[in-house]
């Protein structure tokens, strides 16, 4: 039964995570380097975005105390393999995964979702990632 739930809820997400595998191809080694350069988050869509791909990068089942100094050390050793590497696995990821990243969305009210213009005001190349 679990394993049947935890299928149905990679189903449903895995629409969203394709787009962004897609998106992920635009990203290049310049716009990580611009990323990694900002001593703090631009705003807080962005790294709300970055707390999505921690969770999906890292394999996380949260991120309630990250900061944006451990999301740039998860950018800090190729970072854009490793994106790639979540799409090479996108069919076999871990319920907890999906289970963390469903939560952290959920748990953001409505005032607090994920606008693209905010992101892109904040970080340009984040919006690949969005």
């Amino acid at each position: 039964m679990v394993k049947m739930e935890a299928d149905s809820e990679i189903s449903k997400a895995l629409p969203t995570l394709e787009a962004a595998m897609k998106a992920v191809d635009k990203i290049n080694s310049g716009d990580i380097a611009e990323l990694k350069g900002m001593s703090k988050a631009p705003n807080s869509s962005v790294e709300k975005v970055f707390k999505c791909v921690m969770i999906l990068v890292e394999k996380r089942t949260s991120v309630k105390n990250v900061e944006w100094k451990q999301i740039k050390q998860m950018m800090a050793v190729d970072f854009l393999n490793k994106l790639k590497a979540v799409n090479e696995i996108k069919d076999k990821l871990p319920s907890k995964c999906v289970t963390a990243l469903k939560n952290f969305l959920k748990a953001k009210k409505e005032k607090d979702k994920l606008k693209i213009e905010e992101i892109a005001k904040g970080a340009k190349p984040a919006v690949s990632l969005f």
